[in-house]
Order: C-alpha cells, then structure tokens, then sequence
C-alpha cells in the first residue's frame, strides 16, 4: 500500500521535553511524585494511516519525499521521520493517535540505526516491524520542523494482507486571545 500527502509536525517526535527532561524532574521534585509533560501540541495533526492485520506480522515501511534534483519546488532535503503508534482502543476505526507516549510506541524512525546521520534524508524506513493480531496501529510521518510541509510517499510491505485507511484530518480552529 502507499499514500502521499503534506506532513507537518513540530518540536520532538513524543513531544518537547517528554518523561525525562529536565522540567520534568524538577517538577517531580517540587511534587514529589511521577510527572508527565505534556508533548507537542501539534503532533496530531499530522496525517495519519491505520494499520491492522488478521495475524501476526513484521511490516517494512518506507517514507520517502520527492527528489529534490526532480523539482524547482525543493532546493534541500528537509528532515522528516515517522512513529508507529498501538492504539488503546483496538478495531477502533478512524481513531487519532493524541500523543506517542513510550508504553505504545512502537517504532520511531529517529531512533533507528539505519536512520542514522545528521543531514536530512530523502527517505527514512523501518523493517521488522511486528504487528500483533487484534490491535490496530497508527503511522504518524512528520517533518522535524513545525509549519514545515512537504509531499510524500509512504510505502508499507508485509507477506499478509494488511488493512490500510488514511484517518480524517482534523478540524482545527483558532481563536485570538492572551493569557
């Protein structure tokens, strides 16, 4: 299966400073418990593909941008990733992935040996993937930089038949105010 589409995406993967920042420990000291800081605040509204299969299986996925020596549009590669993301709710259709917290994580292209390097790449992938039966999973690609968008091509292989669905972008309206 594959799909294009604009990716956007700002901040860390998980969200800015995640469980182990350094405002989350002084949070944790001030309140002397466990404290979760909130991620990033746009991170859902990336495009989203739900994945699920009737047995269990390893996936390859790969997201690739147009090239760059093909198009007057992109003078440099931008950076850009994806998360595999279990959702709590199995079978639920059209279900948005909020935030990618560490217990249903299931793969993050930045933490991939074979995505490794500093410069920007024209295409990030994962192998080996496993999907279990009975849950589904969302692919979140993003672009590293918030407001940055670019199209892409996502491909996903697998030796089972695989249920693909793009999820409904989201209706977002903002209202001008000041704290």
């Amino acid at each position: 299966g594959g799909g294009g589409g604009g990716a956007k995406k700002g901040g860390a993967a998980r969200g800015g400073d995640g469980d182990d920042g350094p405002y989350a420990a002084q949070l944790a000291k001030r309140g002397g418990g466990a404290v979760t800081v909130d991620g990033n605040s746009s991170w859902f509204n990336n495009p989203q593909y739900q994945l699920s299969s009737d047995e269990p299986c390893s996936v390859y996925i790969s997201l690739m941008q147009e090239d760059r020596r093909t198009t007057n549009r992109l003078k440099d590669n931008i950076g850009i990733g994806f998360e595999v993301v279990r959702m709590k709710a199995p079978g639920n259709e059209n279900a948005r992935a909020w935030a990618a917290g560490r217990s249903d994580l299931v793969f993050d292209s930045a933490a991939s040996p074979v995505n490794c390097g500093g410069a920007p790449r024209r295409e990030v992938c994962g192998s080996n993937i496993y999907l279990a039966p009975g849950y589904v999973y969302n692919v979140v690609p993003h672009t590293s930089s918030q407001g940055v968008e670019g199209s892409f091509v996502l491909r996903i292989f697998a030796q089972t038949d695989l249920r693909v669905a793009a999820i409904p972008e989201t209706y977002s309206v903002i209202f001008p105010g000041s704290w």
